[in-house]
């Protein structure tokens, strides 16, 4: 998509976010700075991200725990839709899908938009959207509770399930590690299949 990057290979590092979202709030300031000490090092300006959760972290959360902090931090759906590159993307076949928002790209930082402006440069896809419980008032697919309360977990990924397949697609994206997931344990024995949003993307550039 015209995204020039590359990675830091043996040295690529977490951000954290579980340390802060447990409460180890020591524990995350060392890493914060930790990490940022490393991206100083290497000549780190720019940082583009796949997990909501790493995005808010570097943008929300490092800020907050690392001074001097000097990085921009964007999710890969937007270096996409900044990129000057307008990459044809188009599906074999029509297909029909509903977007699982996770929680800390909608809510806690807002973005919503981006994956759907990409979606609609799609040809031949069609967006159903979940009814109600989309965009900002998504509804958790239950990972974040399953290492505390698993009993938990596991019933409100199918109560979500059940909420995707209400929109009419026979296919769920979502952006988010823990959703993909945790939501393919409660489509098990359902029609309905749940899919990583780049992986779509990769198909239909694949298939221009």
């Amino acid at each position: 998509h015209g995204v020039d990057f590359a990675y830091l290979g043996e040295e690529e590092p977490y951000s954290g976010a579980l340390l802060y979202e447990f409460g180890l709030m020591d524990e995350f300031a060392e890493h914060a700075n930790k990490v940022s000490r490393l991206f100083k090092e290497r000549k780190v300006r720019k940082v583009i991200v796949t997990s909501p959760h790493a995005l808010e972290a570097f943008r929300v959360l490092y800020p907050k725990f690392v001074e001097g902090l000097d990085i921009e931090v964007l999710h890969f759906t937007e270096a996409i839709l900044r990129s000057k590159e307008n990459i044809p993307m188009a599906l074999k076949e029509p297909l029909e899908i509903t977007l699982h928002d996770p929680c800390h790209l909608a809510r806690t930082l807002d973005m919503a938009e981006e994956p759907r402006e990409i979606l609609s440069r799609v040809k031949n896809l069609v967006l159903k959207e979940v009814p109600y419980s989309n965009k900002r008032w998504t509804t958790c697919c239950g990972a974040p509770i399953e290492v505390l309360l698993p009993s938990l977990s596991d019933p409100l990924a199918a109560r979500r399930i059940q909420e995707l397949a209400s929109s009419g697609a026979g296919t769920a994206l979502t952006l988010c590690a823990f959703c993909l997931a945790n939501l393919r344990k409660g489509a098990k024995g359902r029609s309905l299949k749940v899919m990583d949003f780049a992986e779509l993307l990769d198909k239909a550039t694949e298939a221009k």
